[in-house]
């Protein structure tokens, strides 16, 4: 399994917006990517951070992901609730 982990700093006093863009946009578009397992979306309201994180079959899956229009989708629509810092990391569990 591949994780993606992207990091956003939220607006202060948008964390509910970010949510609603999660549910109603993130995670209908993620569902319908090959190879797509999970998404999760964590919040930290003290701070104004969040962590999105999405879990794929593959690498390859999760890679072919950004090139499609789904993540550019998933960009435009966390820059709404975004103060503009957007960073993203990934990992993978056990051996491939």
């Amino acid at each position: 399994m591949h994780a993606r982990v992207t990091a956003i700093d939220v607006i202060p006093g948008r964390l509910d917006e970010l949510v609603q863009v999660f549910d109603t946009l993130i995670l209908p578009l993620a569902r319908e990517q090959k190879g797509f397992r999970q998404a999760v979306l964590l919040r930290d309201p003290d701070s104004n951070k969040a962590l999105l994180i999405t879990t794929w079959a593959t690498r390859e899956d999760m890679i072919d992901s950004e090139s499609s229009l789904y993540f550019r989708e998933k960009l435009a629509a966390l820059s709404s609730a975004s103060s503009g810092r957007v960073s993203t990391s990934y990992y993978q569990n056990g051996e491939e």
